[in-house]
């Protein structure tokens, strides 16, 4: 076990020998340095557990290397060495965060007591920075597994979801592919396409608080039904939204705000928008129109396209119309076939 060290700070020769056979009876290393700026360098280069610092020294004095030590650790323990009617330098360390102090001409007895209750302080603390890194790897690892269980709860929740509506099955997995694929097509960094995976697989699970009889009913919505409806993404912030970081939140919450601000639930516009929402607001309408729905059969693609144009500036970002299209061109002309969810779905796992 490396053995704790010191760091004797004092102009004069003769006080460091002293100090340094003090230390050494007491089975501690140390270091010396004869002035402030050599003790500074000391300090920074080997970290000693503890420093016993004379006040009345050229350059930098005692008290000027505390407070540098302090600014660098505001737990380090410093004794200070004072004249023995320096009362007001005493006041002036201690307020500066000494731990203890000294009176010269040094007493063989109370530099021991005052060196073995400082290093009592220095494993004192220690101990509690152990405890506390513990203390806050058993948080981490006990909120990793908290995630985890509630992830898993908020995906049987939206299964539920998609088993009380036939004509939704799958609607959150396309969706969150086609809106990942969006993100990587714009080289968002891979926290914010992970922010927008996760969003996307939850966007919709605030329906499970809409009636039944409102999500599958075939025909126009009454307005009363459709306000409904809208309750959907805040009541899916109520049920995620402990554990969910802000930015998916925020995804989840408007991602049926539109471009020109009359969207819901905030009327949000354009830029104020999150980028995320923008991108899910695609994802999501090109997979709502090109799916079957209670109302209406699925429409063909190359009518989804002419009305994401036709919207591109009013309802949706322009820009991100643009890059899905070419998407969806990119992938027809690659492929020579029609453009489908299945290539996406492998990106979203």
């Amino acid at each position: 076990m490396e053995r704790e060290r010191i760091l004797i700070v004092d102009d004069e020769p003769g006080i460091r020998n002293f100090m340094s056979r003090i230390v050494e009876t007491l089975h501690y290393d140390h270091v010396e340095a004869s002035d402030g700026e050599e003790a500074l360098k000391l300090y920074i280069e080997n970290r000693p557990d503890l420093i016993l610092s004379d006040v009345r020294m050229p350059g930098l004095d005692g008290l000027g290397l505390l407070e540098q030590v302090k600014m660098i650790n505001p737990e380090q323990v410093v004794i200070m060495v004072t004249a023995f009617d320096d009362s007001d330098t005493v006041k002036k360390a201690l307020k500066a965060g000494a731990y203890d102090y000294i009176n010269k001409p040094l007493d063989l007895d109370e530099v021991i007591y005052s060196i073995q209750r400082g290093m009592e302080k220095v494993r004192f603390v220690k101990k509690l920075k152990d405890y506390q890194d513990n203390l806050e790897k058993q948080v981490a690892r006990q909120t990793r597994q908290i995630k985890k269980v509630f992830a898993g709860a908020l995906s049987a929740l939206a299964s539920a979801l998609e088993a009380k509506d036939v004509y939704t099955q799958g609607h959150s997995r396309r969706v969150t592919a086609l809106a990942v694929e969006i993100a990587r097509r714009m080289h968002l960094p891979p926290i914010q396409v992970e922010q927008i995976k996760l969003a996307g697989m939850f966007h919709d699970i605030g329906k499970i608080g809409i009636k039944d009889n409102i999500l599958n009913k075939n025909g126009r919505l009454t307005q009363e039904e459709y306000s409904e409806i809208k309750k959907h993404p805040e009541i899916a912030v109520d049920i995620i939204g402990e554990l969910i970081d802000k930015e998916i939140l925020d995804i989840v919450l408007y991602h049926h705000e539109r471009y020109d601000g009359k969207g819901y639930p905030a009327g949000l516009k354009g830029e104020e928008i999150p980028l995320g929402a923008r991108i899910l607001a695609v994802a999501d309408s090109w997979d709502a129109m090109t799916s079957e729905r209670p109302y209406r059969k699925a429409l063909p693609k190359s009518v989804a396209m002419e009305e994401l144009r036709k919207n591109a500036g009013t309802q949706f970002d322009p820009d991100i119309v643009s890059v899905f299209l070419d998407t969806i061109m990119f992938e027809k002309h690659t492929h020579s076939a029609e453009y489908t969810v299945a290539d996406m779905l492998e990106v979203a796992n």
